[in-house]
């Protein structure tokens, strides 16, 4: 199997050619790999090569010992501290490995919509975790690490017992700058879940804080500490290769070479630094090669610079250059000349200088446009105020000093500079203010002091949430942010933070609303509770879709009781809305659904609370319709709603003959006019009911029968061609619905006539002959692709004008006929890549769109098959139209696939981050998930159901082609259902039978 590139992080395989080997490391962890032991422990101080040493074993493993790995750092390319990123990459490095492991059904379930995979020569289809990357079930991160790692790996040690999957983990000292759960906190707290075949390393500076919680936690541990007093003669000896190999071709002695290996003890950053020296021609202070340890080479070299600049008077050491070092030391990323200018309050020229003389602890790219601290021991030099041996440190800050500094600064340019207005503010204090003040009070046990006025939390949560264009993590800067207005001003900032950032069209910065929300539960289940219902009380679509966000990762207590107030007293919007939220977030899991939020709902329906019953009845109907219609070929589904409605009516309403008169009318029949109201609001039929000539009343008598499988049409082409034709909705979708039927059931007894209805059709007929095929159903013909292929082909060349009118007309907020052909493809296994291909190449931009949309509903139910397709375009992400198509069809994806889909935003790079999304982002996924699932239904019920497609379906059509208005189709659509209910005594499985 290939390496995956991303094992090794870009910026480090730029190094490794410099690096020697060190054998006596690598063969301790040789040993290791083929003992018992599951974890190996590589300690040391900073700069004793733990970082190169992870990458090397990572670059020169050629048998595939390694599986999977992370770096805990926010310097490198697609890593930071988060741990939902690092359950990400893992995950996304153990399915490029074991594909398998992820199609078991012994997983639990997370996703219900089925995905076909194709890993190297593993097919399958993945019922129960959604793959291509990652679940978009909104769980807690505990559960996401078991659920994503944990039981993954337990599945691979039993399908593969041989296997020793290895996990590298560099830099778990560094996850410790995470506020709240962190990686090292997962990893302590689940070590002992790891099976016993799996193989963790990790690497991490002598902190107890991580060496004696993993100690504790599992006592399988191999552990190293390069700085241990019998590993730093051998240690030495390797910075001494080190030394000679970079000074090689340099004119310098073996002694120097030696001279520098001696100091350095071990510690290539220190060895490191005085070969740059050499190199650059400055030569080596043999007295600073002389002092032991790092912190007294930091200092001896800080001395002599400042000897050099005392008078010199362009330059002021402790004002710009230690100030400049200190300012780095506590920034939470790289900074611009610009920036640091602002901060330090100095001129770019003094600026200039200062960098000059500290240019060798910098790191900065040519344009001054990344300028950091070369590594994180020397910001912890500079906030140390005491050497090794005990001697002040006249070099250093407080670290509570150096953030305050910076604090203070942000907060008089708002008040000076930006006049007040976060809307003006630098992107730096705009994604980190809050960070600072956060370590402010974390170092100090007080609030920074600095009165709400002035700091304007709110105005900074909007800023964030409305300008995509910031740099940095808008995850990290709202949740700082939140962090921040519940620590800082308790009783005044949260709640309006909260209702700013909910809001945002930004979906980082809602998924950070959505986890401080549920750690706050935590600690305050009452206040959290009244923000989420403010929420919901809210007329904004965002803020709703926060709050549902955040209910469903709530305790089931919590949970059920805001989906029982949304049910009893949210608005009609809220309730509508809320129903295909929940079903969409809870990934049609019917255990969830029905079992447990729907029937805990269900649970307060009473024949004494009869107002309160119908809305909750309402509400209940919505949610189990959606589910049932889009997952209707799964009988489990079928049972579970069944299962739903025979709670409701014999166990909380005791419905028996004597009662069922007088409790049918103003309580059951609640659900069987919402099913009636569904027919008539969904986006297929678009409320075109009422009033059609009588010759399609005639063509309805000639096209019902034929809803019954195995039907001729072959004495079925005209009406069939003028059903198509039709200006009205109902005869398409009847004669859609016929042709599907039929098509699917047997495709070689139709293909003639089908063709001969293709060959003799209008323009506007062919393209509905198309959408006829916009079936959800799994099981479809093998020949359905190609032939719908040549069909969309014929409709896309020969007739456009015709499509163009079908894309403007009647205000559609669904585009079947994009979908069609992309779904036919995922469904039967098929690459999707030129299909994405062809739809961005297409000159005509409505056309574009149109195939653009198509392929974004298609990734709402196959997103492993879409993104898969988007990977292959990667290269034109430089082009303005082609990225923004492709983040189109990503945005719209993004509200059932979220974490699915930062994933692979992460893959692609900085240039293709979603910045802000459209506002009906959620109302795409339900517009198509409504539409889709009823066609769905509608079809499939004709195909395996003879009551159903009698009474549910032929009925349904019949009544539209008879109902003068919508309301006469509601009524007496719904009297026909009734009958369904009563006579199957609500066990709505017997229609099935």
């Amino acid at each position: 199997m290939p390496r995956p590139a991303s094992l090794v992080p870009a910026e480090l395989k730029n190094r490794l050619p410099a690096l020697s080997a060190r054998p006596w490391v690598s063969d301790r962890i040789a040993a290791w790999h083929l003992g018992t032991d599951r974890f190996f422990l590589l300690s040391g101080g900073p700069g004793t090569g733990k970082t190169m040493i992870s990458a090397l074993t990572l670059a020169n493993d050629t048998t595939n010992l390694w599986t999977a790995s992370y770096f805990c750092s926010n310097r490198l390319t697609g890593f930071s501290y988060h741990p939902r990123q690092f359950v990400m990459r893992i995950q996304e490095n153990l399915l490029d490995h074991y594909p398998q492991a992820y199609l078991s059904r012994e997983l639990r379930t997370l996703m219900n919509f089925t995905a076909n995979v194709s890993a190297d020569s593993v097919p399958g289809t993945a019922t129960g975790i959604a793959i291509g990357h990652l679940t978009a079930s909104p769980i807690s991160l505990d559960d996401y690490f078991q659920t994503m790692i944990i039981e993954p790996l337990h599945e691979i040690s039993r399908l593969y017992p041989d296997a020793r999957p290895g996990i590298l983990i560099d830099g778990l000292d560094e996850a410790v700058a995470h506020e709240g759960t962190g990686i090292h906190d997962l990893m302590a707290k689940y070590a002992s879940a790891f099976p016993g075949n799996c193989k963790i390393l990790i690497t991490s500076q002598n902190t107890p804080r991580i060496i004696d919680s993993l100690l504790a936690a599992a006592q399988d541990v191999v552990h190293l500490d390069l700085s241990e007093k019998d590993n730093r003669a051998t240690a030495s000896d390797d910075v001494r290769n080190y030394v000679r190999n970079a000074l090689s071709a340099a004119p310098a002695t073996k002694e120097i070479a030696d001279d520098i290996a001696e100091s350095a003890q071990g510690n290539f950053l220190w060895a490191g630094s005085l070969v740059r020296e050499v190199l650059g021609d400055a030569g080596v202070d043999h007295a600073i090669t002389d002092h032991n340890g790092l912190d007294r080479y930091y200092a001896g070299l800080l001395d002599r610079l400042k000897r050099a600049v005392d008078d010199d008077p362009a330059i002021d050491w402790t004002h710009d250059c230690l100030a400049l070092m200190h300012c780095l030391a506590v920034a939470q990323t790289a900074l611009s000349s610009r920036q640091l200018a602002a901060l330090l309050e100095i001129g770019e020229p003094r600026l200039s200088v200062a960098l000059r003389v500290m240019r060798t602890f910098l790191q900065v790219d040519s344009g001054y446009e990344s300028i950091s601290l070369e590594h994180k021991s020397v910001a912890q030099f500079l906030l140390t105020p005491t050497l090794s041996d005990g001697s002040p440190n006249s070099h250093a800050v407080r670290e509570d000093e150096a953030h305050r500094a910076v604090a203070d600064r942000i907060v008089r340019q708002l008040a000076e500079e930006w006049h007040g207005r976060w809307s003006d503010a630098d992107s730096y204090a705009v994604m980190y203010l809050a960070a600072h003040l956060n370590r402010l009070r974390s170092l100090t046990g007080a609030p920074p002091g600095y009165t709400r006025e002035q700091v304007r939390l709110p105005e900074l949560a909007r800023r964030i949430g409305t300008d995509p264009a910031l740099a940095g993590d808008h995850y990290e800067a709202m949740s700082q942010v939140l962090i921040a207005s519940r620590r800082l001003w308790p009783e005044h900032e949260y709640e309006a933070v909260v209702a700013e950032s909910a809001q945002s069209s930004d979906p980082y910065v809602r998924a950070a609303v959505v986890d401080a929300l549920v750690e706050s539960a935590g600690v305050d289940p009452a206040r959290t509770g009244r923000i989420v219902y403010d929420l919901l009380k809210s007329e904004h679509l965002h803020a709703w879709t926060t709050a549902l966000y955040a209910a469903m990762r709530l305790q089931p207590k919590s949970r059920h009781e805001i989906v029982l107030w949304i049910a009893c007293h949210g608005t009609a919007e809220l309730r509508t809305y809320a129903g295909y939220m929940l079903y969409l977030l809870a990934g049609g899991d019917r255990e969830l659904i029905a079992a447990g939020m729907l029937k805990a709902v269900a649970q307060n329906i009473s024949v004494v609370r009869i107002a309160r019953t119908r809305r909750i009845l309402e509400f209940l109907s919505n949610i189990s319709i959606t589910a049932y219609v889009n997952n209707c070929d799964d009988p489990a589904v079928a049972i579970a709603t069944s299962e739903l409605w025979q709670y409701i009516a014999i166990k909380r309403l005791h419905l028996r003959l004597v009662n069922r008169p007088a409790l049918e009318k103003p309580i059951i029949s609640v659900a069987a006019k919402r099913i009636a109201s569904r027919l008539v609001e969904n986006d297929v039929l678009r409320g075109q009911i009422g009033a059609l000539p009588e010759r399609y009343q005639d063509l309805a008598g000639q096209l019902l029968p034929a809803l019954t499988p195995g039907h001729d049409l072959s004495g079925l082409i005209g009406p069939l061609r003028d059903g198509f034709s039709s200006d009205a909705w109902a005869p398409r979708i009847l004669s859609g619905c016929v042709v599907a039927v039929q098509a699917i059931t047997d495709l070689d007894a139709c293909a003639r006539p089908l063709d001969e209805l293709f060959s003799e059709s209008t323009a506007d007929a062919r393209l509905w002959q198309v959408v006829a095929f916009a079936v959800l159903l799994k099981r479809t013909p093998e020949a359905l692709p190609d032939r719908l292929a040549a069909m969309t082909g014929k409709v896309l060349t020969e007739h456009r004008a015709s499509l163009v009118r079908y894309l403007a007309g009647d205000g559609a907020s669904v585009n079947l006929f994009a979908v069609t052909l992309p779904l036919a493809y995922a469904k039967h296994g098929r690459p999707l890549t030129d299909l994405v291909t062809g739809a961005l190449e297409d000159d005509d931009e409505t056309v574009r769109q149109s195939n653009l949309e198509g392929l974004a509903a298609v990734g709402l139910y196959y997103p492993d098959a879409v993104l898969a397709a988007l990977a292959q375009v990667r290269d034109p992400f430089g082009r303005e139209e082609v990225r923004a198509g492709l983040l189109r069809i990503l945005s719209r994806m993004y509200p059932m696939h979220p974490t699915m889909v930062d994933v692979f935003l992460r893959e692609m790079g900085p240039v293709a981050r979603l910045g802000g999304l459209e506002a009906g982002e959620m109302d795409f996924a339900r517009h198509y998930v409504d539409a889709l699932g009823l066609y769905n239904n509608a079809v499939h019920q004709a195909i395996h159901y003879p009551l159903m497609r009698r009474e549910v379906l032929g009925a349904g059509f019949a009544e539209m082609f008879q109902a003068r208005t919508p309301g006469d189709f509601i009524k007496n659509y719904a009297r026909r259902i009734m009958k369904l209910l009563r006579d199957s005594e609500y066990e709505v499985i017997r229609w099935t039978r």
